[in-house]
């Protein structure tokens, strides 16, 4: 089998409520964070349509992968993982390359500043800002077990406060 081209988005979640004695993994989206994750998502689905979709077990994520997910017409799996919550860049590519071949897009959707980092870490590019909501679209040819340092290109990064809506 040859090689086959891959997408990866990776998405910080949307903006959450600041909840002073809330435990920092259970913050929920605000009102502006539901609007980013649903514009989001309508984005995504339209330019970038994913198989499968990894996200952080906080409930900001949890949320926001919700709310992205519900924009797609097309079936997505799903997969919460407790190990995104506070991973670094290195555990989150370990991650990636645990993703079936043959998925050709896949999503994560995690926090800062991991997801900036492994954007660099993987692109040996990097976006200048990286606020909530953000998705960075990176590519390269190869099976996701294989995927190393600067092997990717960044080819696009989208600021939710760009989009229309």
């Amino acid at each position: 089998m040859g090689t086959a081209p891959r997408r990866l988005v990776i998405m910080r979640h949307a903006h959450a409520a600041q909840s002073p004695g809330t435990p920092d993994h259970e913050r929920p989206l605000d009102a502006r964070g539901k609007a980013e994750a649903q514009q989001m998502g309508l984005w995504l689905a339209k330019n970038v349509p994913a198989e499968q979709i990894y996200f952080s077990s906080a409930l900001r994520t949890v949320q926001t992968a919700e709310l992205v997910v519900a924009q797609w017409e097309s079936p997505v799996r799903c997969i919460p993982d407790r190990g995104m919550y506070g991973a670094e860049a290195a555990e989150l590519v370990e991650l990636v390359k645990t993703i079936d071949d043959d998925i050709v897009t896949a999503v994560l959707i995690g926090h800062q500043p991991a997801m900036h980092d492994v954007v660099e870490q993987l692109s040996n590019d990097r976006a200048d800002r990286f606020p909530p909501g953000t998705a960075a679209i990176l590519e390269f040819t190869g099976e996701w077990d294989s995927i190393e340092s600067a092997q990717a290109r960044l080819s696009q990064v989208v600021y939710v406060a760009d989009l229309p809506g």
